[in-house]
């Protein structure tokens, strides 16, 4: 019998700790079907089942199902590239790294305000309608935030200048 000591970081050994850095580019490169995601048989079986028109309808899927394994809103630009066709422009390094630095310039203000972090679709949204990156056609493969006040409050508190 093996016995592997815990960690004193609450975590297994060899698995390194969570980044929002991290989390933000793996969206960022989801929100143009850039990486694979990992999915289902029954997940596949289902969309390819409904016959979606457009990357809402693949969004209205998800939201109807109860079951987490539907839950996969990262994955909407893939499944469009797949299932519709659609050839999303990739975003060049120059705008992957402005995002990135708006990302950075949003944790420091979290660090000074405090409260609950801004939703990352929130961010990627505002960073897509940027005028520097400007491809708000990217957008229509984001789970938007739809909550009012959430959306005022992130405004004023990261985006009014």
């Amino acid at each position: 019998m093996v016995f592997i000591k815990p960690s004193i970081y609450g975590r297994a050994p060899g698995r390194p700790p969570y980044s929002r850095k991290k989390r933000f580019l793996k969206l960022l490169y989801n929100v143009w079907g850039a990486r694979l995601p990992k999915l289902t048989f029954d997940f596949m079986k289902q969309i390819y089942g409904e016959q979606p028109e457009c990357p809402l309808d693949i969004i209205k899927f998800m939201k109807v199902r109860k079951s987490r394994i539907f839950k996969r809103y990262d994955c909407v630009a893939k499944l469009s590239q797949e299932l519709l066709g659609h050839r999303p422009e990739a975003l060049c390094t120059r705008k992957i790294a402005f995002c990135l630095g708006q990302f950075q310039w949003i944790e420091v203000r979290h660090c000074r305000i405090g409260g609950v972090f801004p939703a990352y679709s929130f961010i990627l949204e505002m960073c897509l309608q940027h005028p520097i990156v400007d491809r708000p056609d990217l957008i229509q493969y984001l789970h938007l935030l739809k909550c009012p006040r959430r959306r005022a409050k992130y405004k004023t508190s990261y985006f009014s200048s």
